[in-house]
């Protein structure tokens, strides 16, 4: 008799809160959540003062590939899959710019589909200098409000 009231609670527990599980997924997935920025490589921009910052990462932005130059993404690691990496956008696809590598000079031109990133701190980033460009398809989102430790929007 007492197990089945526990179950039927536990029926009951389950049917109200699935659906807030499932809002809270789906805006996850669709929309945005919070995640932490560590490491050196986005200095000044983030981590300044701080060993990390909490920051909002926006999915929805990117359901079109909205991506410009300026814009700060979170990407898989092209090297490490399951590492998810911060950086700024210097050229996206179509577009043209030269950079210094070594004594070379060397015309930089995304293919489409593609975008060339690189921390704000370049001595300290590992970014589209080591790995080229960057398939829009590894882009997860953009990064446009940091929350700790100032609350602040981003370009």
């Amino acid at each position: 008799m007492k197990s089945r009231q526990a179950l039927i609670k536990l029926s009951h527990l389950i049917q109200s809160v699935s659906p807030i599980l499932l809002v809270f997924y789906m805006f996850q997935e669709n929309v945005g959540y919070c995640c932490t920025i560590k490491g050196e490589s986005m200095q000044p921009t983030f981590n300044n003062d701080k060993k990390f910052t909490l920051a909002f990462l926006n999915k929805w932005k990117l359901k079109n590939f909205d991506i410009s130059v300026g814009d700060i993404v979170a990407f898989r690691s092209p090297l490490e899959p399951n590492k998810l990496c911060v950086k700024r956008v210097i050229a996206t696809q179509g577009e043209r710019f030269i950079r210094k590598f070594d004594d070379n000079y060397d015309i930089i031109a995304p293919i489409k589909g593609s975008c060339w990133v690189e921390g704000d701190n370049p001595s300290k980033s590992l970014d589209s200098r080591k790995y080229g460009t960057i398939p829009y398809g590894l882009i997860i989102g953009k990064i446009n409000l940091t929350i700790y430790p100032k609350l602040e929007w981003i370009k």
